[in-house]
């Protein structure tokens, strides 16, 4: 598990304490820019009822990011 990842399963774990749904906590974090690979590792640890979709995103995402990359030579 690295920091980021850390980081991120500790703002889940808080918003659930907090009262909102896995699925709520897992689409705020894909809002704040955590790397999509992350996002993933933390959707498949966590097992959220709608992985399939939530990967899907995440993965997408990160496909759309790379693009933007190659195009902009960085």
């Amino acid at each position: 598990m690295t920091k980021q990842q850390f980081e991120m399963l500790m703002i889940y774990s808080g918003m659930l304490q907090d009262g909102t749904s896995s699925e709520g906590a897992i689409a705020y974090i894909m809002l704040m820019d955590y790397d999509t690979t992350d996002v993933a590792w933390l959707i498949k640890k966590v097992g959220a009822t709608k992985k399939s979709e939530l990967y899907k995103d995440a993965r997408q995402r990160k496909e759309a990011k790379n693009r933007l990359n190659k195009v902009l030579g960085t």
